[in-house]
């Protein structure tokens, strides 16, 4: 389960995505430069006959997938994928591209949003969709296989795309939009292939999956987009990230002008799947694991702005990162496991989130002052004395909450 969100405006466009995963399941924030065409391309479960090669591109990766949940190409392309449920049964295929798959497929190709749709329909039609998106004991198969659906952003515009198997629609969404656990109902579509009906898309969805499991989410990310204004900025984009329920919360900037609050995560999962919220804590089971947002501006000679954070946002630091440089201690997956075991902590207290902020926020402030100085470009020493100084605190949180450290 996953949100993703876009709001586009006259100069620019704010992309987000939380990526919820298993719990135990490590997801680091990586860059991976230009490719060259080459006669083959290895996929998670798949060879492509050719590869054309990519462009550069930083992406979210659970640690063990070929592909991306979310991805931002040099290209200024940005792309997160959603889990959802159709009547079509993705166990009854045999492997093909996952979603993940498709999300750095498009990304390292595409020139823009609208040509992404145009090559994930492709990828669909040549090599079709299947395969489970869960690692599971044999790393070849994995577990759960499941179905995408695409929200796509350039600086320009936003697509959003569905698919069930090789079928798919896509409209654009010039404004923005928002995009969760659940097929769109009632909606026009642009475009569509591999059969797909757009007249009568809504009856793909699932009968026995409850709209509900994603439209509390929704709420809030759309109620975002809705209201957006003429420069939403990646601060506001991080408390979105961090909204454990209707209302965002932990924006950096606000909270630098004494603004900030604190809401812990739901204690439990309602009837009404309520406590399913934007950073996502469903004990045990799946909880956001990595989150990225990037303001990508129409002005070439202006840098876009990402920040990315390992394992649950509302118990980790957004640190600024870009495609070509990444702070070392976004890739390091036993910083991941810290945040881990602090998540961990706060769902067992969640009062106990006040005290986590109130280590983190200092460092995540100092961070953020020093990246304004330098807007979308790395620091002198590539993110050093960051990834130090964030460790540190992970560590220190930590110990504090009596989970240990783990260096």
């Amino acid at each position: 389960m996953c949100d993703t969100f876009a709001v586009t405006t006259p100069t620019g466009t704010l992309f987000a995505k939380n990526s919820d995963r298993p719990v135990a399941e490590p997801q680091l924030i990586n860059y991976e430069g230009p490719r060259p065409a080459s006669n083959r391309l290895a996929t998670q479960y798949l060879k492509l006959g050719e590869d054309p090669g990519s462009v550069g591109t930083l992406m979210t990766q659970p640690d063990w997938l070929w592909g991306a949940e979310t991805a931002l190409s040099t290209q200024r392309v940005a792309i997160g994928n959603e889990k959802v449920w159709t009547t079509d049964d993705p166990a009854a295929v045999a492997p093909g591209l996952i979603g993940m798959d498709l999300v750095r497929l498009a990304a390292e190709r595409a020139t823009d949003a609208a040509h992404a749709v145009l090559l994930i329909g492709r990828y669909l039609h040549r090599y079709g969709q299947g395969g489970g998106g869960e690692r599971g004991d044999d790393p070849s198969t994995g577990t759960e296989p499941y179905w995408s659906s695409f929200l796509i952003g350039d600086p320009s515009t936003v697509w959003q795309m569905e698919t069930s198997g090789a079928a798919w629609v896509a409209r654009e969404l010039p404004l923005g939009g928002a995009i969760s656990n659940r097929l769109t109902d009632d909606v026009a579509w642009d475009r569509s292939g591999g059969g797909a009906d757009p007249e009568v898309w809504g009856t793909r969805r699932h009968p026995d999956v409850p709209t509900e499991l994603a439209d509390h989410r929704l709420a809030c990310t759309s109620a975002f987009v809705a209201n957006r204004h003429d420069s939403p900025s990646v601060a506001d984009a991080v408390a979105v990230l961090r909204s454990h329920g209707t209302a965002p919360w932990g924006d950096p900037v606000a909270r630098a002008h004494n603004e900030g609050r604190i809401v812990p995560p739901p204690e439990d999962v309602r009837d009404d799947f309520s406590g399913v919220s934007v950073c996502m804590h469903v004990r045990g089971y799946q909880r956001t694991t990595a989150s990225l947002a990037t303001w990508m501006p129409v002005d070439r000679e202006e840098r876009p702005l990402t920040v990315a954070a390992l394992g649950s946002p509302c118990c980790s630091i957004f640190v600024p990162c870009g495609t070509g440089w990444v702070p070392d201690v976004l890739g390091d997956s036993t910083a991941w496991a810290t945040v881990a075991a602090i998540a961990d902590a706060v769902e067992a207290e969640p009062g106990a989130l006040a005290e986590v902020r109130a280590a983190l926020d200092p460092t995540e402030d100092h961070i953020w002052d020093q990246a304004a100085e330098r807007p979308g470009r790395p620091p002198l020493d590539g993110g050093d004395a960051w990834s130090s100084e964030v460790r540190a605190a992970f560590e220190a949180t930590a110990t504090a909450l009596g989970v240990g450290g783990t260096s």
